[in-house]
């Protein structure tokens, strides 16, 4: 083709994407001077200026003063028509690093696209393709007090070893993170995937050494990536990741996470080329030109490298020294495959790759030169600025008039629109035209195709180049064409081979085409969609709120239902990002509301009718841009059937509309709620929890817009109401907040989300509801009133400390009793809160909410608790006497009565011990029972006072004797003992006397009471207790007690006992006894 230009062998084409009236933009010379900052997201993303001026450089990278205030709107953020699509902040008082300006494309959430701005210390700050704060993007503070800034800061480049590592010397923005050069030498990486992990390479070490290293001066640096390939984790890409860096005195180093390889650029040197022998408008190239042999100066100070590119395949590496030379080496400088000299005496502005198969370098009002693989050569010479941007596949270029995308031409392509070419698709594309002219010239060229078993290839050459095409008139010719070729494939495999790519070709270019529109402007090629997917592509369309075409491409292409669902909250945070109507909601207006055919009569300048497209379509697509709508006639566009795609088609049907034609939408419910409202945040935040800020009106709104927003997102599974409530509370909408919280289907995010509105009854009904403890006791914990929360520490600002704002105890005991009101007619929430406070030793909470419930008895059980935890005996009977007196007052509780009895009882006990520990001058008294009260009595041959207890107490005889008879026989008073035993007036029985003096030691004795005993029950117990085997063998035997003994043989040691009681149990067993 005659646009074509052709390097070593390989052709390139450059086409206009956007041009003539379809810009909005005037890009002047003060946008891109040369003190001014460019970038541009990749996969045909927006375009971010920083004039000059602005961005903390001035002339010769000098650091400019004017930095020192940071200005919220210091650069601007375009799409590729040049329309503005937000601003772009700048912090103040620091200067940007070198390199430190760009796009991240991989970040989740916001379509992929976050333009970043790094300054010397290390921090990194983003705003979305719109200029707005990332929502989904952590914002990382080093400081809790440190203030927020103009834009939010996601994450930080400097490490915390030592001063050096505090601050940043140069970095590099390369799409999936930043590569930053500290100071102190070391190289670390930031995924963008990886909020907040920065991985250091060359194992923590810095580069270089003495000289190089003291005054670590970059020149340039660039990160080689393969950026043609998916990595699986951030890890695999960490280890696949180099940097390339390049100091001034000429020394390179390839820094990987294990090791950091120092190289020079430069060493050969080969024939060069004279690019700027002709100059003149438009393309100038060439493919032999005289050499020129560098001179020995030459050979020394080429090694100043000044600009370093990598290829976006990870393969190449381009440099430009100081003097001139191109150089294109190896991934890892191990290998020179071109040194070219372009005789420029000045750095390139620009300098990045085409693809993987040239270098492109730009100088301000000289234009752009293309160097091949082979050192041929294209100069295009521009009298305007431009900017030019590195794709996968191409190179964008932009300047003020148009949009031009320089890239190889396909083979596929190349194949078909050679002059002259016999390749079978270009024969099958003239068996076409022969058909459309009724030529019978058609059916001899494909008869010769499929004798030549060719014709598979040519309907699939056909389809590839028609998906590499920009113009629709030629994807139609092609794809018919190729419509023809799978018709006449005479094998099934071939026939379903050609249908599907046919198929999946119509698919993609149907979206293409559409998002290539203007009102889209997202220029993306066959290559980039296929890497991108489509997945990527909705989202990004969603992050530009065009909510409606990234649904409609979701139906349209069978995506993930996530896809959907992550669509449809973005279209629902942008609904509660914006302002309320101050009538009636606009997704409650009718086709016929003339506030619709008002907004397309206020097009602007800008919106005015393309001649070269329909003008209608183009005009009410730029007033619906403006509104930050989505054309939905575009999206209409996909729903239509394939056509062609399941059989042969048409002679006149096109599968591939030629334009998209833009109409009013005809269902108001899309074009009203589906497309995205401009988001303007209220100034009204989570400041209205405290009070009741929302009007009836208001709150009728609100409902209205709750109630619109389920309707769409009812259908959709899994969709995160907590995160929508969140934002709407964010945006001052609290009742919305309230209703979106209570649609939250898991329990957990319910019942946190409300708790954080305090809309406590309605938590607390949903974790009852749960049945699960850990979530009733997280709410029950979580409303605890007062600043003393085991959930939450409040932090007290100085305002709500003062004296005048402090509350007062009575506002204090009323939140206290609501707290408890509530928690009250729960029982699973009740139970846990008593849970909690015994375990965790609140007692004064447990009191109060006792009280508040009137429960004396549980009150008085919490003063015993406390009564015992007193060190000192006054506190714990004055506790015991509180005790004592709620018991009394409780008549619901039957034991009430005996309880204070029974405390009083103790308290009198209490004062008992204190006073023998007085006169006795010992300390085991208190906290005893009152039997080992009366046991230490006995001891100490107390034993008028141990009898005064008693009859203080109304211990029973029987009791009391047994307790006497303990302390004879612990004390070792045997004659006492049997001096008592044999006194009519003893009450205790005689198996007692056994117990005491088996418990002393003495089992001879034991077995003189044992004698005694005149029970055969009591005398067989005793007989055991004494270990009397014997004995206990005949009483056994006389009462015919089996289980006794059994238990005598599993107790004894004598085998001869052992076979007797078998004897004497078979005989008892027989009925022999």
């Amino acid at each position: 083709m005659a646009a074509w230009q052709r390097l070593g062998g390989i052709s390139f084409a450059k086409h206009t994407v956007y041009g003539g009236d379809g810009l909005a933009w005037s890009l002047a010379a003060d946008d891109l001077g040369e003190d001014s900052l460019s970038a541009a997201a990749a996969f045909g993303g927006p375009l971010a200026l920083l004039p000059g001026g602005k961005c903390g450089r001035g002339a010769k990278g000098k650091q400019n003063t004017s930095s020192l205030v940071g200005d919220r709107n210091a650069g601007a953020i375009y799409d590729m028509c040049g329309r503005k699509l937000g601003n772009l902040p700048l912090e103040g008082g620091i200067p940007l690093v070198p390199g430190g300006f760009g796009w991240l494309d991989r970040v989740a959430g916001h379509g992929g696209e976050l333009c970043v701005t790094v300054y010397v210390t290390g921090a990194v700050h983003a705003v979305t393709a719109s200029g707005e704060e990332p929502l989904q993007a952590p914002v990382v503070r080093t400081n809790p007090f440190e203030d927020h800034g103009l834009s939010p800061r996601i994450m930080s480049l400097a490490l915390a070893n030592d001063e050096h590592d505090g601050y940043i010397v140069h970095a590099c923005v390369f799409g999936d993170g930043i590569a930053a050069v500290l100071r102190s030498g070391k190289v670390v990486v930031a995924f963008a995937g990886e909020a907040g992990c920065l991985r250091t390479l060359n194992r923590g070490l810095p580069i270089g050494a003495g000289a190089a290293l003291a005054r670590l001066d970059v020149a340039a640096m660039t990160v080689v990536l393969d950026r043609t390939r998916r990595y699986r984790s951030h890890t695999a890409r960490a280890k696949a990741v180099r940097v390339i860096v390049a100091l001034a005195e000429g020394v390179v180093f390839t820094v990987s996470a294990r090791s950091a390889v120092r190289s020079h650029v430069g060493e050969q040197h080969s024939q060069s080329t004279n690019p700027a022998a002709e100059t003149k408008a438009g393309a100038t190239s060439s493919s032999s030109s005289p050499s020129r042999a560098p001179s020995p100066a030459a050979a020394v100070e080429r090694d100043y490298v000044l600009r370093a590119s990598a290829a976006p395949n990870g393969k190449y590496v381009a440099f430009f020294s100081r003097n001139g030379w191109l150089t294109v080496m190896g991934a890892d400088l191990g290998t020179t495959f071109l040194e070219f000299d372009t005789q420029a005496g000045v750095a390139p502005a620009q300098m990045c790759w085409c693809g993987s198969d040239a270098v492109v370098l730009q100088w301000k009002e000289l234009g752009l030169l293309v160097v091949g693989p082979y050192g041929d050569w294209i100069k295009y010479t521009y009298n305007e600025p431009v900017v030019i941007i590195q794709e996968i596949d191409a190179l964008r270029i932009i300047s003020s008039t148009a949009v031009e995308l320089l890239h190889r031409v396909a083979p596929s392509t190349e194949a078909i629109g050679r002059l002259g070419s016999f390749e079978p698709a270009a024969m099958l594309c003239d068996a076409l035209d022969a058909m459309d002219n009724r030529d019978t010239a058609a059916a001899d060229g494909m008869r010769a195709l499929n004798e030549d078993n060719v014709l598979t290839k040519a309907t699939l050459d056909c389809i590839e180049a028609a998906k590499a095409d920009f113009d629709t008139a030629k994807q139609d010719r092609l794809l018919r064409a190729a419509s023809l070729g799978k018709s006449f494939c005479d094998r099934d495999a071939d026939r379903r081979s050609c249908a599907s790519a046919f198929v999946l070709a119509c698919n993609a270019l149907r979206v293409l085409n559409i998002v290539r529109h203007e009102s889209v402007a997202l220029p993306l090629t066959i290559q980039q969609f296929a890497f991108m997917g489509a997945p990527r592509l909705a989202l990004r369309l969603a992050a530009r709120r065009m909510h409606l075409l990234a649904l409609k491409i979701t139906s349209y292409l069978g995506l993930d239902p996530a896809v959907k669902q992550a669509i449809l909250v973005d279209w629902a945070c942008a609904k509660l990002h914006a302002d309320l109507p101050a009538t009636v909601p606009e997704f409650h207006r009718t086709p016929t509301d003339p506030t619709d055919r008002k907004l397309v009569r206020s097009s602007s300048a800008a919106s005015r009718a393309n001649p070269k497209t329909l003008a209608a379509s183009s005009a009410i697509a730029a007033s619906l841009s403006r509104q930050i709508y989505t054309p939905p006639a575009q999206a209409d566009a996909l729903t239509r059937s394939p056509g062609p795609a399941t059989g042969p088609p048409s002679r006149t049907h096109s599968p591939v509309p030629p334009s998209p034609s833009i109409s009013h939408a005809t269902d108001p419910s899309d074009a009203g709620s589906v497309a995205g409202d401009p988001i303007s945040t209220n100034a009204d935040g989570l400041g209205a929890f405290g009070r009741n800020p929302t009007s009836p009106a208001r709150a009728k709104q609100e409902r209205s817009l709750v109630d619109h927003l389920a309707s769409k997102l009812a259908p959709v599974r899994g969709i995160p109401y907590a995160r929508l409530s969140r934002i709407a509370a964010t945006a001052g909408k609290l009742y919305a907040s309230i209703l979106l919280a209570r649609q939250e289907p898991v329990s957990i995010r319910r019942t946190a989300q409300l708790l954080e509105l305090e809309d406590y009854k309605e938590a607390l009904t949903y974790a009852v509801s749960s049945y699960d403890p850990n979530l009733i006791q997280f709410a029950v914990l979580y409303m605890w009133p007062g600043p003393n929360s085991p959930l939450r520490r409040r932090l007290v600002s100085t305002k709500e400390a003062s004296p005048e704002n402090t509350k007062d105890a009575a506002s204090r005991l009323a939140a206290q009793s609501e707290y408890f009101e509530l928690v009250r007619r729960f029982p699973m929430a009740r139970a846990s809160l008593v849970h909690f406070c015994e375990a965790a030793n609140e007692r004064t909470m447990l009191k109060d909410f006792h009280r508040h419930t009137e429960h004396h008895s549980r009150m008085a059980r919490v003063s015993v608790k406390e009564a015992f935890a007193c060190p000192g005996l006054d506190a714990r009977l004055e506790k015991l006497g509180v005790a004592a007196e709620l018991y009394q007052q409780d008549r619901a509780e039957r034991s009430a009565d005996f309880l204070a009895r029974a405390t009083r009882d103790h308290m009198r006990l209490l004062r008992i011990q204190r006073e023998l520990e007085a006169n006795t001058g010992q300390s085991f008294f208190v906290d005893n029972s009152l039997a080992d009260t009366v046991f230490n009595c006995f001891a100490l041959q107390l034993d008028e006072k141990a009898r005064e207890i008693k009859d203080e107490f109304g211990m029973s005889e029987r009791a009391f004797a047994g307790i006497h008879v303990r302390a004879f026989a612990q004390l070792q008073e045997w004659s006492k003992l049997r001096a008592l035993a044999s006194t009519r007036r003893c009450a205790a029985p005689l198996l007692d006397f056994v117990t005491a003096c088996v418990d002393a030691g003495n089992v001879d004795e034991a077995r003189h009471y044992a004698h005694l005993i005149k029970d055969d029950g009591e005398r067989l117990e005793a007989f055991i207790k004494t270990k009397s085997w014997e004995n206990a063998i005949q009483v056994a035997v006389a009462l015919k007690d089996t289980t006794t003994l059994q238990l005598v043989r599993n107790n004894c040691e004598s085998d001869d006992l052992k076979l007797a009681i078998l004897q004497h149990v078979r005989a008892i067993n027989t009925g022999a006894v």
